[in-house]
């Protein structure tokens, strides 16, 4: 399993992850309602690459947009991820079969968007509980450019989860998440609804607020049903 870990860390930190428009790398500002995510090409520099990532997507809140990682509409795979959260405990999605709605969502520290809408998820989280809904965060910034745990990173991600109330977890890539979804995913934040069957109901590019996700989760409760 260490192994495992290992290895993918080393993959995943060959993604670069671009602000658009804005420069590179943390701390860049976007008015955008997602950043675009690029993975290096033969460990290309990223002051190299950034200009070359288009000016990203301005995705309206509440809008279903169509992603090229959940283009095929199933995730049944997401059931075998295992891998750890951010506090180096396990974590075995098997667990999540029993779920009616599992809500996937990939997010970094240093991107707008995927901050900004933590409270209303970790909202989310609560409220929806007793309807079988549970949410989780995959961290994509949870490893440094070595393949070594960002303890940066990781110390903003504490700071940010406690500062927003969210009380679901954060979790590290593996393979199958890398395979499935990470490698090909365009803009964060990126959220996946998925049924207890594995299938994908709705597929959300860009940030929302509260009202917005609720009336997601609804529907998407509905068509679970």
């Amino acid at each position: 399993m260490v192994k495992k870990i290992v290895i993918l860390s080393l993959v995943v930190a060959g993604i670069l992850i671009f602000v658009c428009g804005c420069g590179s790398g943390p701390g860049a500002g976007v008015d955008e309602g997602s950043v675009a995510v690029m993975s290096a090409v033969d460990g290309a520099d990223a002051d190299d690459d950034a200009g070359e990532v288009d000016a990203g997507v301005d995705v309206d809140a509440g809008v279903d947009a169509s992603n090229a990682a959940a283009a095929d509409g199933e995730a049944a795979w997401f059931f075998e991820v295992q891998t750890t959260d951010i506090d180096g405990g396990d974590f075995d999605a098997a667990s999540y079969r029993g779920e009616t709605l599992t809500v996937l969502n990939l997010w970094a520290t240093w991107c707008p968007p995927c901050v900004d809408e933590l409270p209303a998820l970790a909202q989310v989280a609560k409220d929806y509980e007793g309807d079988g809904v549970a949410v989780v965060g995959v961290l994509l910034d949870a490893v440094d450019a070595a393949g070594q745990p960002d303890e940066a990173a990781l110390e903003t991600a504490h700071t940010l989860i406690a500062d927003s109330g969210v009380d679901y977890p954060s979790i590290v890539t593996d393979a199958l998440l890398y395979d499935n979804l990470v490698s090909a995913t365009e803009y964060i934040p990126t959220t996946l609804i998925i049924d207890s069957g594995g299938s994908i109901v709705d597929n959300y590019v860009g940030g929302m607020d509260y009202d917005d996700w609720s009336a997601a989760i609804e529907e998407a409760l509905k068509e679970a049903a």
